[in-house]
């Protein structure tokens, strides 16, 4: 018998449903794998003649958190890294339906080879993140002297979140550096950059070749947002200084 999957018109509805997936079955997924609509042109032009330019993926592979293939390291072995995966084989896979209107799932892969525990799924970092509201109102108690068992106490109650004392001493910490924080030139902003996209390097080396492609792909989508936002606001200026040039 055929298995009828849903269908999203936009990511937001395809964030919705992922979010809430993890919540029913205490699970945490990540995108293991996508491709998207711009890329694949090259390779389908004629399939992907019309399609909605905002669902920006041909097709997207969520997994579990331990899921993935295992890692087999293809250096040169001088670094000792480890995996957190445990080749888990749950997946959702998603692909561009026919009329390129909509993302559908594909297929459902819903065994795990490892427990699953509600109480453990709470305690992760992504569960326990408190919306930027509550993170306002928490520095707020904190900097006026509250008690951070109470203010814990009242965040857990509020938010039905497991809020830890680590949590609170981390967002007031991250509170005081905000307001360090000094202002860069262009030169020094490159440098940091540059840092932390070595680190980036260094760590991806080390991935077997499927996952290391999987994450160019992620990379690639992440360089192509914020090219657009940097035309944006280089169009932005230059309307800027065309009305400039117009006033007498």
């Amino acid at each position: 018998m055929s298995v009828s999957y849903p269908e999203f018109s936009s990511l937001e509805l395809l964030d919705q449903y992922i979010r809430n997936y993890e919540t029913e079955n205490c699970v945490q997924l990540w995108k293991r794998d996508s491709r998207t609509i711009e890329k694949m042109k090259a390779v389908c032009p004629l399939k992907l003649k019309t399609y909605n330019p905002e669902l920006k993926y041909y097709s997207i592979i969520y997994a579990c958190k331990k899921g993935g293939r295992l890692f087999k390291s293809e250096s040169s072995g001088l670094r000792k890294t480890s995996s957190y995966k445990d080749n888990c084989p749950m997946a959702i896979k998603l692909a561009l339906n026919s009329n390129g209107t909509k993302l559908k799932i594909v297929h459902m892969t819903e065994n795990h080879n490892h427990p699953l525990d509600r109480q453990l799924f709470k305690n992760m970092p992504k569960q326990r993140k408190l919306e930027m509201e509550d993170k306002v109102e928490a520095i707020k108690m904190l900097k006026e002297n509250c008690n951070q068992k109470l203010v814990q106490a009242y965040l857990q109650e509020k938010t039905g979140k497991s809020v830890k004392l680590k949590d609170l001493k981390n967002l007031r910490s991250s509170s005081k550096r905000s307001h360090k924080k000094r202002i860069l030139n262009a030169e020094q902003k490159y440098k940091v950059a540059l840092f932390k996209c070595k680190k980036i390097a260094s760590i991806i080396s080390n991935f077997s070749m499927n996952d290391f492609e999987s994450h160019c792909n992620q990379l690639d989508d992440i360089i192509d947002l914020w090219s657009q936002q940097t035309e944006e606001v280089i169009v932005e200026h230059l309307e800027i200084d065309q009305e400039e040039s117009m006033i007498p």
